[in-house]
């Protein structure tokens, strides 16, 4: 049966040469991929420095979620977040008939991973694309699709509109919510066009940040349980509406200028990372060079 199963991705993935999956370079340091711990859901350490313990992912049953890019490991995360996306998805298929789009949650153990992601440690992190589908589309196209951006120079383009404001909406009222980043020019539509939609409290948690131009990035508060999980400072006071300006001035293009996406500085930053897990991350989670 695994054989079967085997040949049958193996056919997929070469339909379209074009679009065949991409390797890493050989020089990346790469977590050895593992099952979850068993038990329950555990969230330790920080967003962008941690692990995760009995981590879960979707039975495949749910109405309204579709898993993007499986091929990348990450598509476990705390129970919490599993449940808060499956009632999203629940929201979504009765209220609209769509389905979304679930991208990175973390591996199955959590820790860090080479590349596009400094958090999505813990588990309670996940990207969730903009498109929405009316329809699961095929096995190929989960695998190759990229994420697109929303915006255009006068707006937004159909990927962004109705539906999207209604997710954002849910789920700024879910009380297991620390934070929505997206992209400024959203935050600042919210805050023009849709105030009357979002309640202070809800604007307060979705949060301008440098690209999220095509899709959201949600972040769950630590569970109470969860003593050796690290939550981010709080939210300073107020929707956050009276600050976008600040992120179309030259001083956030300089901001933005400072970040080094360069292979050598991802890869020095993510064997940093590797070297100063928490204890009990290191028991969990092992690399190779």
């Amino acid at each position: 049966m695994k054989g079967l199963i085997f040949l049958l991705l193996l056919f997929l993935g070469c339909q379209n040469p074009v679009k065949r999956l991409k390797k890493l370079p050989q020089r990346v340091t790469v977590a050895h991929r593992k099952n979850p711990t068993l038990g329950l859901s555990q969230a330790i350490g920080g967003y962008s420095l941690g692990c995760l313990k009995g981590g879960k992912t979707f039975s495949g049953k749910e109405n309204g979620v579709v898993l993007s890019q499986t091929r990348r490991g990450r598509f476990w995360a705390h129970s919490q977040m599993i449940d808060l996306l499956t009632e999203l998805g629940e929201f979504t298929f009765q209220t609209y008939k769509k389905n979304i789009l679930i991208g990175d949650l973390s591996l199955s153990r959590g820790g860090p991973t080479f590349g596009d992601h400094n958090s999505h440690q813990n588990g309670l992190d996940v990207d969730i694309w903009f498109k929405v589908l009316e329809g699961k589309p095929s096995f190929e196209w989960l695998q190759t699709e990229e994420m697109k951006s929303v915006l255009t120079r006068k707006g937004f383009t159909e990927d962004f509109g109705k539906v999207q404001v209604s997710l954002l909406n849910f789920l700024s009222q879910d009380q297991r919510v620390s934070r929505i980043f997206v992209n400024a020019k959203i935050k600042k539509y919210l805050c023009e066009e849709q105030k009357d939609i979002f309640d202070s409290e809800g604007l307060r948690k979705i949060r301008p940040w440098y690209g999220h131009d095509d899709h959201l990035h949600l972040r769950l508060k630590c569970p109470n349980k969860d003593k050796a999980c690290q939550n981010q400072k709080e939210l300073p006071e107020g929707d956050g509406c009276d600050q976008i300006s600040w992120w179309f001035s030259e001083e956030a293009k300089k901001e933005k200028a400072k970040f080094d996406y360069s292979f050598e500085a991802t890869r020095s930053l993510y064997i940093d990372k590797t070297k100063n897990l928490p204890k009990a991350c290191k028991e969990l989670v092992h690399f190779s060079i």
